[in-house]
């Protein structure tokens, strides 16, 4: 009998034992969801070395050369992966200043920021000297030292984990910047895609498949 109470008081005290909380996602920025074709974020600065400040904007660009898959519902489940289609998620970019330069030509204080540190902005369509800043998009097959060490991630995919996409039997790398532009229509460069090869039709033989196979088991 004291060995059933034992085994009671411990089926409880696994009963009310803390569980482990489940991985939450991280948290999305309705900002950014809610990014419009044509506007340009400023999301966030964060401090990085030699006193420096590191701004990330987004934009939607749309590559004229992608139609994206042939399958609607494929399209829907990867709209956030911006190699996928031509509706992919915004691109993002990255510049780099003097603490002292970007509130100046900006007007955002990022002077608390240390190394490691971030601030939300999540400001649209910024300024400098009566330019907006927008991305530039410019596809090329000549890789940096970074790109060519990780080919896997930098090159260009159809969609993540795909086959590579060549343009005339070579990787593309996308090289994303961010610039003072005055106009309407960003000067991209995207580059032309390789045909990708067509699956090829398995030809029918005069033995059933069925009997191919039991005539090589020994009996």
């Amino acid at each position: 009998m004291e060995n059933q109470g034992q085994e009671v008081n411990t089926i409880a005290q696994a009963a009310e034992a803390p569980t482990a909380a489940a991985p939450t996602a991280p948290a999305k920025n309705p900002a950014i969801e809610g990014l419009k074709p044509g506007e340009t974020l400023l999301v966030k600065a964060r401090g990085v070395k030699g006193d420096k400040v590191e701004l990330e904007f987004a934009e939607h660009v749309k590559n004229p050369n992608n139609t994206g898959s042939s399958n609607p519902l494929i399209g829907l489940l990867n709209k956030s992966d911006a190699r996928f289609s031509a509706q992919g998620g915004p691109r993002r970019g990255w510049v780099t200043g003097t603490k002292t330069d970007i509130s100046a030509l900006l007007g955002i204080d990022v002077s608390t920021l240390t190394l490691g540190m971030e601030l939300p902005f999540n400001k649209i369509n910024p300024t400098i000297n009566g330019m907006r800043l927008r991305l530039q998009v410019v596809e090329t097959t000549k890789a940096d030292a970074y790109q060519a060490e990780n080919i896997d991630t930098q090159a260009k995919r159809r969609g993540k984990d795909g086959d590579y996409i060549l343009h005339q039997g070579m990787y593309i790398f996308a090289n994303v910047k961010v610039i003072p532009f005055a106009g309407e229509e960003v000067p991209h460069v995207f580059l032309d895609a390789d045909k990708a090869p067509e699956a090829v039709g398995i030809k029918a033989t005069a033995t059933p498949v069925a009997q191919v196979a039991t005539d090589g088991l020994a009996v």
